[in-house]
């Protein structure tokens, strides 16, 4: 099953491994943690245009196991160094 069109930012890449971890903008989400995702759940941004602090759109999908990680994933583009659009 899946949520969609959450947003969040970018906190934590793994380069060689091509996965990393989302802060999603949601309360009720940040208590259940951060969000891991890999590479392969990218929509159509390259992993190699992902930067800490990036602004990402997503699915949550859950795991075999039961966890939850992000899907279907999109870079949204930032206005300025400040200031981000997101959609909630």
């Amino acid at each position: 099953m899946r949520d969609l069109f959450k947003t969040g930012e970018i906190i934590n890449l793994q380069k060689e491994g091509q996965y990393g971890f989302i802060k999603s903008d949601k309360s009720a989400d940040r208590k259940k943690g951060n969000i891991f995702f890999h590479g392969s759940g990218l929509k159509e941004a390259l992993f190699n245009d992902l930067e800490i602090g990036s602004v990402v759109a997503y699915s949550l999908e859950e795991n075999p196991k039961g966890r939850s990680r992000a899907v279907e994933i999109e870079l949204l583009p930032l206005v300025n160094k400040q200031k981000t659009w997101r959609i909630n």
